[in-house]
């Protein structure tokens, strides 16, 4: 019963939200809105799960809906479940269609700080460009690179000369790595 009340509020969100933007659902989907009901009750488990885990659930679940979304459609892509159902591509173009949300996806990050061993890292992110900027912040924050700052700062250098260089191997769509290493 729970896992009905969570698909339903979460289908009628996307529902509001495409009415809230004056978007004519058939025009946008090509399907029945029982399809699209039909469509999401394979995933209501990820929600339901992420719904639980949630800090989020003070609040009423209007307001819960589209953070709980974001979480639930990132969770769908990290849980494998592309290869797995083979609606898992329609239900997250649709569900992010229908509620203007850019989902973080996980990309697998490899780089290293100048004169240091090489880091993996998986980060969520929107895209390339963005997996790499989380994945130098984060560099950034390790105590290495805060030690080799001060030492060079100690040493006179300033500016950019202050900061080591960060080098960056790859950054590749975790999805993308899984389909190498299975090939």
């Amino acid at each position: 019963m729970e896992n009905q009340i969570i698909s339903h509020y979460f289908f009628a969100q996307a529902l509001e939200e495409l009415k809230s933007k004056a978007i004519d659902y058939n025009a946008v989907f090509d399907i029945a809105e029982d399809d699209f009901l039909r469509m999401l009750i394979p995933f209501t488990a990820q929600i339901e799960k992420v719904f639980e885990q949630s800090e989020l659930t003070s609040l009423g679940l209007c307001e819960l809906m589209p953070a709980l979304a974001r979480m639930a459609l990132a969770n769908v892509v990290y849980a494998h479940l592309a290869s797995t159902s083979p609606h898992c591509d329609s239900y997250y173009n649709y569900c992010c269609a229908a509620m203007g949300v850019a989902v973080d996806i996980p990309f697998i990050v490899m780089g290293r700080i100048e004169g240091e061993e090489d880091e993996v890292l998986e980060v969520f992110a929107k895209n390339n460009s963005d997996a790499e900027a989380k994945f130098t912040a984060y560099l950034k924050e390790t105590d290495t690179f805060i030690q080799e700052v001060k030492r060079r700062r100690d040493m006179g250098n300033t500016g950019e000369e202050a900061e080591p260089d960060i080098w960056l191997e790859f950054c590749k769509p975790y999805k993308e790595m899984r389909a190498l290493s299975l090939s």
